[in-house]
């Protein structure tokens, strides 16, 4: 009504302009920009006002509305103001909603990792709006209380439902800082030194190790598939198009998550479980650092201080990992040697708790 009707037949001509998107927005850093649907085709408010304007008809029944984005907040304080919350902090949120017809809402909470990304390309894409496994959640209508577990950088949704195909959205930018848990008790940890397995098909080494009783085993073709199912850790080789190291608890079912060698790593290989990695800062956690840990104090630290990966690429010898498994066990891998061929070996030195 601004910028375009009052200058159409004018000499300062606009014909018009365009709708961002009309649909769900599943590609970008934040998935719900620009929306005018929800993940699950219900209209948002942005799709009622198109048509309106469009064919000048006017919906039945309107979706709920958050008249603007102060509606939305955490520890009562808007995005505005920048809100830094801690991994020990349970955090409070509030929602305002209001609803043209009275209608009863339904409110859907979810947090997410800020930056993900998605791609149609990808077979595992699926069109949704990821929540983040590491978090506490407690919602109740309109308020929620959550915790963070992990630092980084997130994001609080809030959808709203009336029950007519309807729906309203809100978000909320949040950064989690890392707190030492007083409660915790440092685990004490193992050391394994020179490690060695060999590439998939490499027929002199085994491409499996127990780190429990350093058992190694050879791929086989019927379960378990050379891994002795350890209820801690194992530690397995692959070479494909590229190699990497596989890190697999506490059952083979459910195996894969990988640290990559080269820049390539199995495209079509999909995590299988939350195993979690970070790549160790030298400056703070180096070889003596790997080599006199007595417990796994400094790998929680540095590990709940960084945002984690659940693959990591272009490896170089000297290079640390450290990892979480789905169990809840810490542990780091310092690598010592590639020889990326058919017949190839990894040589690495492991902390596991």
């Amino acid at each position: 009504r601004n910028d375009i009707i009052p200058y159409f037949n004018t000499r300062i001509t606009c014909l018009g302009s365009f709708a961002f998107l009309w649909g769900y927005q599943d590609r970008g850093a934040v998935v719900t920009w620009y929306s005018m649907f929800n993940r699950f085709g219900k209209s948002l408010e942005m799709a009622h006002t198109m048509r309106k304007m469009w064919t000048s008809y006017s919906s039945d029944n309107l979706p709920p509305r958050i008249e603007d984005n102060t509606k939305i907040t955490v520890n009562n304080k808007t995005a505005f103001e920048s809100v830094i919350t801690t991994t020990a902090t349970m955090n409070q949120a509030k929602v305002v909603v209001t609803d043209p017809e009275g209608d009863s809402l339904n409110y859907e909470w979810i947090i997410s990792r800020e930056g993900i990304s998605f791609d149609r390309e990808n077979p595992s894409f699926e069109g949704s709006l990821p929540s983040f496994e590491g978090a506490e959640m407690e919602a109740n209508g309109a308020t929620a209380s959550f915790k963070i577990t992990q630092g980084g950088n997130y994001r609080l949704n809030c959808f709203v439902y009336d029950g007519f195909d309807n729906a309203a959205h809100a978000s909320f930018p949040i950064k989690v800082e890392f707190e030492v848990d007083d409660n915790r008790t440092p685990e004490s940890v193992s050391h394994y030194s020179d490690l060695t397995l060999g590439m998939q098909s490499n027929t002199s080494i085994e491409q499996f190790i127990d780190v429990e009783t350093l058992d190694k085993f050879f791929y086989t073709a019927s379960e378990p598939f050379g891994i002795n199912n350890a209820e801690a850790i194992d530690i397995a080789f692959y070479r494909s198009s590229t190699s990497g190291l596989c890190i697999t608890t506490p059952l083979e079912t459910t195996a894969a998550q990988y640290i990559y060698k080269d820049a390539m790593g199995f495209g079509n290989w999909s995590p299988r479980n939350n195993t979690e990695f970070v790549l160790a800062d030298a400056a703070i956690f180096d070889a003596d650092e790997f080599n006199s840990a007595i417990d796994d104090g400094a790998i929680y630290e540095i590990f709940h201080d960084n945002i984690p990966s659940q693959t990591f690429k272009n490896i170089n010898n000297g290079d640390i990992i450290l990892f979480k498994t789905v169990t809840g066990s810490y542990g780091a891998i310092l690598f010592k040697q590639f020889e990326n061929a058919t017949t190839g070996t990894v040589v690495f030195n492991l902390i596991i708790d």
